[in-house]
This record gives structure tokens, sequence and C-alpha cells, in this order.
């Protein structure tokens, strides 16, 4: 991971949102999208969309 992935990171972490984050790094959606696919892949991790929400 390089430092300039960690601002995508870090931008990501702030607004929650890809598309804001996108947005605002001049990336593409689907390009930030492969970013967090190959993090998760390189540091092992699994990440779970929608965890918060309650179950019925």
């Amino acid at each position: 991971m390089r430092v300039s992935d960690l601002k995508f990171l870090i931008e990501l972490s702030h607004s929650k949102s890809i598309t804001l984050t996108a947005e605002k790094m001049h990336i593409s959606q689907q390009g930030l999208s492969q970013m967090i696919t190959d993090w998760s892949k390189s540091l092992m991790l699994f990440y779970f969309i929608g965890v918060d929400r309650e179950r019925p």
C-alpha cells in the first residue's frame, strides 16, 4: 500500500461514500472499488456491506 492509497482510505473513512470519495479524489468509482478489493486481499481483510443494518 502506498501513501496515496492511504489518502484515498482516509477520505473514504471520512465521507463513508465511494461516490463522494471518488468525485473528491478525481478517480472513477470503479477504480476506487477495485482499490478497496485489492486492499482487502493484500491485507487479508474481509468486509461486509450493510453490517450495521438491523435484521428483521
